[in-house]
């Protein structure tokens, strides 16, 4: 026989987890796809009703403007008359828009590759529109000031003590906020999914995405 002691059975298993268990605990997924995706909804669905109301203003426009007509008041919807191609084609263009950022948002949700890369191109076409509806609201804005100061003018009442420079200075002003706060989100979204944390977790997606294609393949 052995004069050596013999082995103390353990109380109790080693509680410690294995390293991979703990690395997967400790690696817990992100939450801002999830915020994003919420936002984007939000906002998309916000496009899509104010896309809604500017067809019901331009199909109800003509209505509004005879209305204008018979009081003798400056003819405002008139001088909008010549814009209302734009009109129609700017809220069916909002609103497909709209529609795209929504979707971007449920593939953020469901953690979807393909959510970036339609980000990208809701962004891009997010800018360019948000520049050409800016301007052609700016010269809309000055349309409609100058249909305002020539009703004044031909009723022989007198001109409001707010001259034209303001209408001006006021237009070149909607011109900047509404670059500002349309540019807001797609700038952002640009920024955000080209930074290479975000590119390395949205490349596991895609490893995530093609696993159980692997597994019913095998």
């Amino acid at each position: 026989m052995s004069d050596l002691p013999p082995k103390e059975t353990p109380a109790h298993p080693p509680i410690a987890p294995p390293l991979a268990v703990a690395a997967a605990r400790s690696k817990s997924p992100s939450d801002w796809p999830r915020v994003l995706g919420i936002v984007a909804i939000v906002f998309g669905s916000l496009g899509v009703l104010s896309g809604c109301m500017g067809l019901l203003f331009s199909i109800l426009q003509s209505k509004f403007e005879d209305a204008v007509s018979k009081g003798g008041g400056p003819d405002i919807f008139g001088a909008m008359q010549g814009w209302q191609g734009w009109t129609l084609a700017g809220s069916v263009l909002g609103m497909v828009i709209s529609v795209l950022l929504i979707v971007e948002g449920i593939g953020l949700l469901r953690r979807r590759p393909w959510s970036i890369r339609l980000g990208y191109c809701w962004a891009v076409l997010k800018i360019t529109f948000e520049l050409v509806n800016s301007i052609v609201g700016y010269f809309i804005q000055q349309d409609i000031q100058q249909a305002m100061f020539e009703g004044f003018a031909n009723q022989g009442t007198p001109m409001p003590p707010i001259g034209p420079e303001f209408f001006k200075i006021m237009g070149a002003f909607g011109f900047v906020v509404g670059i500002v706060w349309g540019w807001a989100l797609p700038v952002f979204l640009i920024v955000w999914f080209s930074r290479s944390k975000i590119r390395a977790e949205v490349a596991d997606w895609s490893v995530a995405a093609a696993r159980p294609d692997r597994s019913a393949g095998g």
